[in-house]
């Protein structure tokens, strides 16, 4: 089951959007959940990150589709956006927020069923890529590869990205286990590294963007073994 999100404004258009992804799931055999937001406050309302695709206009009045998915980035690095406008000026806009792509308005449905393809292409690749994190508003979705590294603070878990800190209760031991296929390692009880991130090894810290992480004794060896083993794959 994918799901997809429909931010748009005009109901003729909520309606040519919802048939040809009916047409794309009786022809792809896909299956789809479809649900409609009818402009961008609606859908950041207590935004959950269930949401695998999100075609959003551009043009809404309000809060335009390109200041919607600003917002939406902050709350969900990971899910698919693809822009749908009368103006072409402003989808090339959708760099700044790593929309997928665009289409221009009126949409025809081949073209309709490539953009979705590529979606779906691009979902499938990275489905299994991204931790789910409790929030007090929803759910944040991180992207595993954007996780420099995750520090316990009194039974909190604060995850470190390359787009800013998160807080969230948690056990460590268990996000180890969740993140284990995907090369983190713990240099210190109450440090878990993306392996990803180090720059570097200096004594008995690793050196991880502008910071330093002691490595302790008791974690020393396993961690050494983890990175050598995935700097021998070809990471770092």
């Amino acid at each position: 089951m994918i799901n997809i999100a429909v931010v748009e404004d005009d109901e003729r258009q909520i309606e040519q959007t919802e048939r040809y992804i009916r047409d794309f799931e009786k022809e792809s055999g896909q299956t789809f959940n479809v649900t409609v937001f009818h402009d961008g406050l609606a859908l950041l309302d207590r935004y959950k990150s269930v949401y695998d695709i999100i075609f959003m206009d551009i043009e809404m009045p309000d809060l335009d589709g390109m200041e919607t998915a600003k917002k939406l980035r902050e709350l969900d690095s990971a899910v698919i956006i693809i822009f749908m406008t009368n103006m072409q000026q402003y989808a090339i806009r959708g760099y700044e927020v790593e929309a997928l792509d665009y289409m221009v308005k009126p949409v025809g449905y081949f073209t309709f069923a490539l953009k979705l393809k590529k979606a779906i292409k691009k979902l499938g690749r990275s489905a299994e890529a991204f931790l789910n994190v409790p929030q007090e508003n929803g759910v944040m979705r991180l992207d595993t590869s954007r996780i420099r590294y995750i520090e316990v603070i009194n039974h909190r878990l604060v995850y470190h990205t390359d787009d800013g800190k998160y807080e969230a209760r948690g056990s460590l031991t268990e996000t180890e286990n969740k993140l284990s296929q995907y090369d983190f390692s713990r240099c210190n009880h109450c440090y878990l590294v993306n392996l990803r991130a180090v720059r570097g090894i200096r004594g008995n810290m690793v050196l991880i963007a502008d910071e330093e992480l002691q490595i302790s004794r008791p974690k020393r060896k396993a961690f050494l073994d983890d990175l050598a083993h995935f700097c021998g794959r070809g990471g770092v």
